[in-house]
């Protein structure tokens, strides 16, 4: 039995790297959002046992870096589908 090679040479060209830019931001962007999600509970316990004055603005912070990463997440799946 004889293993044959893997030509990757064809790798960068055309839409085949387009592909892959888009396949790192989803992959990328997914544990961003992730992580995203843990902050923003992380925060939440946080204001929960610290109760503070300005525990709002943590928190908002914290939502609107959720917002965008999702926002984000969205928009590179819709430019892998279109």
């Amino acid at each position: 039995m004889e293993l044959q090679s893997i030509d990757l040479s064809n790798i960068a060209e055309g839409q085949n790297i387009d592909l892959w830019i888009q396949a790192f931001l989803l992959v990328a962007l997914g544990f961003y959002t992730g992580f995203a999600l843990l902050i923003n509970k992380q925060i939440k316990i946080l204001n929960k046992a610290i109760e503070t004055k300005k525990a709002h603005i943590l928190s908002n912070l914290s939502k609107a870096n959720l917002l965008a990463s999702v926002i984000l997440l969205v928009i590179v799946i819709l430019m892998m589908v279109f």
